[in-house]
């Protein structure tokens, strides 16, 4: 939840996949950790992270040149 308020927050652009609804979702989270349906996995571009903290979450965002508004 945590994650998700600060992306929101600093204006990122998200798309939320419920893997429990959505089974395509739950595969390709799967494949990034292995097995696991841990939640949250981020996708940035090709960079991807599990459990990420916001700071590494937007670095990453901004590192892909995508916008982050204050």
């Amino acid at each position: 939840m945590h994650l998700r308020w600060r992306l929101h927050r600093a204006g990122a652009a998200v798309t939320e996949v419920n893997i429990w609804d959505e089974p395509a979702g739950a595969a390709v989270v799967r494949g990034i950790t292995g097995g696991d349906e841990t939640v949250p996995t981020l996708v940035v571009g090709d960079d991807t992270m599990v459990n990420p903290s916001p700071r590494r979450a937007l670095a990453a965002i901004a590192a892909h040149g995508s916008p982050v508004g204050d």
